[in-house]
């Protein structure tokens, strides 16, 4: 009689470091618990930066004095302008919050008046971008606007970029 040799079994071995990184993962409903201290932290300045926008509005379309186009024309000044420095003051709030620490209006407020020029060039280059990927055809637009959607907290992640 032959025998024949069966060749040895080794043990399927998971690494130690796909183990852990999937440990890491809190799971759907894990992410409410850090999401809920993020939104605690975040609330108040922007809340106050929404107030101080919507004041302002109210001040326009009083001073306008009924006048239509000139509310339009103001209005539309004070939203760009607006934009400008409200995009780098809630992404700096926010992905401190997200990271567990709160920052105050006046810490936003001075990062986004100091970075007001880097916020503006990333966000125009980001724009057009997006326009010509939507000009070629609308999936390219979609795509290249998923990719540029966290310009901001990068550059609030990056200061020297």
């Amino acid at each position: 009689m032959a025998t024949t040799k069966t060749p040895p079994v080794v043990p399927a071995t998971t690494s130690t470091a796909t183990t852990a990184a999937a440990s890491n993962y809190p799971g759907a409903f894990g992410l409410f618990k850090p999401s809920s201290q993020a939104i605690r932290l975040a609330f108040v300045p922007l809340l106050l930066i929404y107030v101080i926008l919507f004041a302002i509005g109210i001040v326009v379309g009083i001073f306008s004095g009924g006048n239509k186009d000139l509310a339009d024309s103001l209005g539309s000044i004070l939203n760009i302008v607006s934009q400008v420095i409200t995009i780098p003051m809630f992404s700096f709030i926010i992905l401190y919050a997200v990271r567990g620490t709160r920052k105050e209006l006046r810490e936003s407020f001075d990062y986004a008046t100091q970075n007001i020029l880097r916020f503006f060039v990333a966000n125009l280059l980001s724009i057009l971008a997006v326009l010509g990927g939507l000009i070629l055809l609308v999936i390219p637009g979609i795509l290249i606007a998923m990719k540029f959607s966290m310009v901001n907290y990068i550059l609030v992640d990056n200061p020297k970029m």
